[in-house]
């Protein structure tokens, strides 16, 4: 919850909108550590719709690397929702209850016949999502709908206008369960999950690329 002090002279303007801005079904994710703000991975539309610029991080051997999941369904991301104190008794004034800002949220989602050596090496990304001495993650994470368009943020600048670069969302607690079946003729199932702060998509934007993020991204060993 943002809270200006002094308050503005006037309300904030709000803008018309005059697009949809929608996720529809997310199939897959891009993982990638997070980037300092003097590096943006993407530094303008252009990089991050080229095919090149998305294959140089997938074949980098550094702290830019990007790795891809595998695709899957079942992915959902729920609103968060208020942290209050009080509410019809006396701890708070008339009753009222004190609104706190919002929670943090879970998303969920299945990967279904995984095989038990991507299983392992996805187990890698759960010790880069644990919140550090900072509570910061160390993880970020690109998401891909099935239309092939990807979802990031545009972060803003010092001066708090909003950037021309890109870079990926801010993900905790990352954790693939241990595969599951329900017998004949069943597929095998990990559930997967993360954590995102309550504010995560203030500054998300989509992004059509030159290409597609289902087929031709090549993961690399």
């Amino acid at each position: 919850m943002r809270i200006d002090c002094p308050l503005p002279a006037a309300l904030t303007p709000v803008p018309a909108q005059t697009c949809p801005f929608r996720f529809d079904q997310i199939v897959r994710l891009a993982f990638q550590r997070r980037q300092p703000a003097s590096a943006p991975p993407f530094a303008n539309l252009a990089a991050i719709q080229s095919l090149a610029s998305w294959q140089t991080l997938l074949d980098a051997n550094d702290d830019t690397k990007i790795v891809l999941s595998p695709i899957f369904a079942g992915f959902t991301i729920p609103s968060s929702e208020a942290q209050t104190t009080g509410g019809n008794d006396n701890s708070t004034f008339a009753g009222l209850p004190e609104y706190n800002g919002e929670g943090s949220v879970t998303c969920p989602g299945v990967f279904t016949n995984m095989a038990p050596a991507i299983k392992r090496a996805m187990d890698a990304l759960t010790q880069e999502t644990l919140p550090s001495s900072t509570g910061l993650s160390n993880l970020t994470t690109y998401l891909i709908n099935r239309d092939g368009y990807i979802f990031e943020v545009n972060p803003v600048t010092a001066g708090g206008a909003v950037g021309t670069a890109y870079k990926g969302i801010d993900i905790y607690n990352f954790r693939l369960g241990s595969v599951g079946s329900e017998g004949f003729n069943s597929k095998n199932s990990n559930p997967f999950s993360f954590n995102m702060p309550p504010n995560w998509a203030d500054y998300l934007t989509s992004v059509k690329p030159a290409f597609d993020p289902l087929t031709d991204l090549v993961p690399t060993a």
